[in-house]
């Protein structure tokens, strides 16, 4: 990391216009190391988040083929067992897969209008209570 220099301080002549030049120069110094911090660590995360997504990525699409490969054993092993045609088991299986689709969606849908965060909300509303109190009349 870089180590950020202050400017010289004004001269205790200096008028209002250097002081507050002077305090200017320092606050720019300030949240330019700030950011610069705030960037390091920012690509820090980025690489390990981004290598933990990538894992999760990559173990979604191994969960997904393994779990169609399952499915395509069940079917192959239903339509040996009892001589029908596979076709029907795979539009059964294709149903089924729809109907919990619809289930989880309906799940969903009925979770979506509910508030998040009621107590923190509330807290909030307290808050503004307190700090704006009721205008009174003072006639």
């Amino acid at each position: 990391m870089t180590q950020t220099t202050q400017p010289p301080g004004p001269e205790s002549s200096a008028g209002l216009p250097e002081h507050l030049r002077y305090l200017l120069a320092s606050a720019l110094g300030y949240f330019g190391a700030r950011l610069e911090l705030a960037s390091i660590e920012g690509k820090e995360a980025l690489g390990t988040w981004g290598r933990a997504a990538a894992l999760v990525a990559l173990a979604l699409g191994l969960l997904a083929f393994g779990y169609l490969l399952l499915l395509l054993g069940a079917v192959a092993v239903l339509a040996w067992l009892t001589g029908w045609h596979w076709g029907w088991f795979a539009l059964g299986f294709g149903f089924l897969h729809l109907v919990g689709t619809g289930v989880c969606l309906w799940l969903a849908k009925l979770r979506w209008g509910q508030p998040v965060f009621p107590m923190t909300f509330a807290e909030f509303r307290k808050d503004q209570q307190w700090l704006n109190p009721p205008n009174e009349n003072l006639n």
